[in-house]
């Protein structure tokens, strides 16, 4: 209803000198369709007309409007709107385009609802191509990521070990990685991870060195139970975080 620029690219409208409004005759000669026919339209869709700007005006108002529109435009034909009428319905753009879509005889008011599918059918156009470019700038910005249950499968592919998601999580926790209160790493390692807005994620490149230091934790806290040593003992080497040996 607000596409209103469609109804000059299918014909020209004739207004009143305010360029704003159009009375019955005027509506029924842009369609061209019967007075009569306008008059159906009215009686059938009164409401929904008056909501988008149909109007009735009676006594001053009719004088006041009467004033300003009853000379017709420089170079125009004269518009109907004689001194003797006492009322005069008004039509503004958007009750034109209303009208439009409830004719069904009219081979104007059918090449206004062609130009509104067509301004429809570019629009859509126009909107899933911008949500696709948003799509494939979103893929080339975020990283390849694995959540834990799925970097635990990888490892286990891997590596061919038993490893769960809880003995991953709690390992890292105890080998200080992890913060024992979430899962959300500590700031040494926060770019082996990415934060998706809910979770954290291991970076793919990454799932190496995560299982690295995976191993290396389980291997400070047997060598720690059996030699009653501190979980890091002074001198004890640290596996780098790309997981290189």
């Amino acid at each position: 209803m607000d596409r209103v620029d469609v109804l000059d690219k299918v014909k020209a409208l004739t207004f009143f000198p305010d360029g704003e409004h159009v009375d019955t005759p005027g509506v029924a000669d842009y369609f061209e369709v019967s007075l009569d026919v306008i008059k159906k339209v009215i009686q059938r869709n009164r409401k929904e007309l008056e909501r988008n700007g149909m109007r009735v005006r009676r006594g001053e108002e009719y004088r006041e409007f009467a004033v300003v529109n009853a000379v017709a435009p420089e170079g125009g034909d004269t518009l109907s709107l004689a001194s003797s009428q006492n009322t005069v319905t008004t039509f503004t753009r958007r009750t034109i385009l209303n009208v439009g879509q409830m004719l069904t005889e009219s081979p104007v008011a059918e090449g206004v609802r062609k130009h509104l599918l067509d301004v429809e059918e570019r629009a859509r156009e126009i909107y899933l191509a911008s949500r696709a470019m948003q799509q494939a700038e979103s893929q080339v910005l975020q990283p390849k990521t694995f959540p834990f249950t799925d970097a635990v499968v990888l490892m286990r592919q891997e590596y061919g070990v038993r490893i769960s998601v809880k003995d991953l999580t709690e390992t890292l926790r105890q080998g200080g990685v992890l913060r024992q209160d979430e899962r959300r790493p500590k700031a040494k390692y926060e770019a082996m991870f990415w934060h998706t807005g809910s979770a954290y994620e291991v970076h793919a490149h990454h799932i190496k060195g995560l299982y690295h230091l995976y191993e290396s934790t389980k291997l400070r806290l047997q060598a720690a139970a059996q030699r009653a040593l501190p979980m890091d003992p002074p001198g004890w080497p640290e596996l780098p975080l790309d997981g290189a040996s």
